[in-house]
């Protein structure tokens, strides 16, 4: 289940997007100047998107000795052109910067001068290079004008190249996981095997698994994006913990990142409901981590154990690898109900308990003397079948609008609310859920995005008060609670109900929801920035 997110941003962005820009290693070079050494920078945003505009800073530290001009300086004035290259249309950009005064025997104020340079539509690399001379002009007191040109001691060595192409949204998928017909499931010691895309030339991805609770990161192995992609496989760690996790890939060269839940199985269990009784009982079959759409066989056996003369039955377990089926027991010897996968690994066995309990078969009718009378006794057994309901989930609304911001400089928070959400658990059983959810990198209309890592949520749940009344209980059977606040760059728990103990019944209805903050950038296009969350209930 997913939700659109949007955030608005509003204000007129000159930087592409993402994070406050970094810089390019400044370049500098010296001008040798009559009176002057000007050693002048260039420097520029690194990492630009396609057809965004950046801004390109030629600066200048004042001089430490005195000009070697005949007076004072009434104005002055500087100017020279960055060669460009690689910018599809553009092929020099001026530089210019007019100076105040400058007292008789002062020094070189310096200057710093930016100006915007456009981005190709297409990918590609801009190339920029200093000026070869830059010239700067004096008004002296009473002396008029001078003109002085300052050379590039290196000319065209100077050179910054611009990356006008940012990596294109990546990607990481599971194609298969061994022992496994599913890609979201995984047992200890299980390969996965995967593919991904978009992340940087020659980069070493880190694919870790990250508990979805919080936790310290499980290193698995480490693949090289060749041309940007990558495709590999690694071992599940032997003896790991069963539960919730984020198989995550990590480029942290190109800042690209994938997280992808993934659901460590236990040993399977199963358990009977009733769990006693004598011929003919119809007991439910309940069992929890066998492997999700695997096929099943349900068959009595005896303590040894061995088959007992009640027929097999077949039943299929879930996306969540949960079986519930009923069963009926009329053989004596019966001590459980094995359930056993048939497909995709017939290794994966697990047993419910069941004592068989010898039931009353009827009495014997007296005789009747003369004169007398007689009596008899007799029993019925009378039953009926209650069949499991869904696990599942409804949501009031599939698009969520956050506050809107205006640039002002500062990194600001846009925040709102999930839509509501309510989990109902009929399945009559005494296992538990967990409601999790991940979310996208926000993409901007106008080019840019804010990572998934940006964005909070501080999830709530209860009961709902509307079914509790129409239950005719005083409570649910379940016990809900919230998850811990968390960023929802890899899976955050919203809400959970745990599994009942050994004959125990757990179920219910319940309202889930949270608070959402989204941590904005001080800088980025303005526009509208879209995301997806993913909600997933099992």
């Amino acid at each position: 289940m997913a939700v659109a997110g949007v955030v608005m941003v509003s204000g007129a962005g000159m930087l592409a997007a993402g994070t406050t820009p970094a810089l390019a290693a400044t370049t500098s070079t010296s001008y040798s100047c009559a009176g002057v050494q000007t050693p002048i920078s260039l420097s520029v945003q690194d990492n630009a998107t396609p057809g965004s505009t950046v801004q390109v800073i030629a600066s200048t530290p004042p001089s430490t000795g005195a000009l070697n001009l005949p007076g004072a300086v009434t104005a002055w004035s500087g100017s020279g052109a960055v060669v460009v290259a690689g910018d599809g249309s553009t092929t020099s950009l001026a530089l210019s910067y007019t100076g105040a005064t400058i007292p008789a025997g002062g020094s070189f104020p310096g200057f710093s001068v930016a100006e915007p340079l456009t981005m190709p539509a297409s990918a590609g690399t801009v190339t920029l290079t200093m000026p070869a001379t830059f010239t700067l002009s004096f008004t002296v007191s009473g002396l008029g004008s001078d003109t002085v040109t300052c050379t590039n001691s290196a000319p065209g060595s100077d050179t910054i190249h611009v990356s006008d192409a940012v990596p294109p949204a990546s990607t990481a998928t599971v194609t298969s996981i061994s022992g496994e017909t599913v890609t979201n499931a995984a047992r200890d010691g299980a390969t996965v095997n995967f593919t991904g895309g978009g992340y940087g030339d020659g980069d070493a991805v880190a694919v870790v698994l990250i508990p979805s609770g919080g936790g310290t990161a499980i290193p698995l192995t480490t693949v090289t994006a060749t041309g940007g992609s990558f495709t590999g496989s690694a071992t599940i760690p032997a003896a790991l913990a069963a539960g919730g996790y984020s198989l995550t890939f990590e480029d942290p060269v190109s800042d690209n990142s994938n997280g992808i839940a993934l659901t460590i199985l236990g040993p399977p269990s199963c358990n009977a409901n009733p769990a006693s009784g004598g011929a003919g009982t119809v007991t439910t079959v309940s069992c929890a981590n066998f492997d999700p759409g695997a096929s099943v066989i349900l068959q009595g056996v005896t303590s040894a154990p061995a088959a007992t003369t009640d027929g097999a039955v077949n039943a299929t377990a879930d996306a969540s690898g949960n079986i519930t089926h009923s069963y009926t027991v009329n053989a004596p010897a019966t001590a459980g109900i094995a359930v056993g996968e048939t497909a995709p690994a017939d290794t994966i066995a697990a047993v419910a308990p069941f004592t068989f309990t010898a039931g009353t078969t009827g009495g014997t009718g007296g005789t009747g003397g003369t004169g007398g009378s007689g009596s008899s006794t007799a029993s019925q057994t009378v039953t009926t079948t209650v069949s499991a309901g869904p696990l599942d989930m409804t949501e009031a609304g599939t698009t969520v609008t956050l506050s809107g911001i205006t640039i002002n400089g500062t990194p600001q928070t846009a925040t709102g609310n999930l839509n509501a959400i309510t989990v109902q658990d009929f399945r009559g059983s005494s296992l538990g859920w967990t409601l999790n959810a991940t979310a996208t990198g926000f993409t901007g209309s106008n080019g840019g995005g804010i990572p998934a890592t940006a964005l909070k949520v501080t999830p709530s749940c209860g009961p709902d008060a509307t079914a509790l009344a129409a239950s005719g209980q005083p409570a649910f059977p379940s016990t809900v609670t919230a998850g811990p606040a968390a960023t929802l760059g890899s899976a955050a728990t919203l809400c959970s109900a745990p599994a009942a103990a050994t004959g125990g019944l757990t179920g219910g209805v319940f309202d889930a929801g949270g608070a959402l903050s989204l941590t904005v950038p001080a800088f980025l296009p303005a526009g509208t920035y879209t995301d997806t969350i993913t909600l997933s209930l099992g």
